[in-house]
């Protein structure tokens, strides 16, 4: 119902010539998933360029942890880094790393 009223309005609100707000999904998931496992890094992992990895929802973490509060360290305190066109999946990023995830170009993001 609320996607239909929403439907409505932005053609009406095109109708006048006026840009329509964007719609928000309301579907959203609320509840994080559960790891199946952990997997430890040494140091940050980079998928190439074009390639992929299915995490196969384990939490991705590294060990020893690179966080450092709110300090920046850049590509080398993350958990992964994807070359332009790569594609990362199910994957859960741990609370001990300082960058998470970096591409480099573009890249997709399933379900991370």
């Amino acid at each position: 119902m609320v996607n239909k009223i929403l439907t409505i309005l932005a053609s009406s609100l095109a109708g006048l010539g006026l840009a329509a707000a964007a719609v928000t999904n309301t579907n959203l998931q609320t509840v994080f998933p559960t790891a199946t496992s952990t997997t430890h890094l040494a140091a940050v992992r980079t998928i190439a360029a074009g390639g992929s990895l299915d995490g196969g929802m384990h939490q991705w973490d590294r060990n020893p942890s690179t966080c450092n509060g709110q300090s920046e360290g850049g590509e080398k305190d993350a958990v992964f880094i994807l070359e332009d066109g790569a594609t990362l999946s199910n994957v859960i990023i741990g609370p001990n790393n300082g960058e998470g995830v970096h591409c480099r170009g573009s890249c997709t993001l399933n379900n991370v």
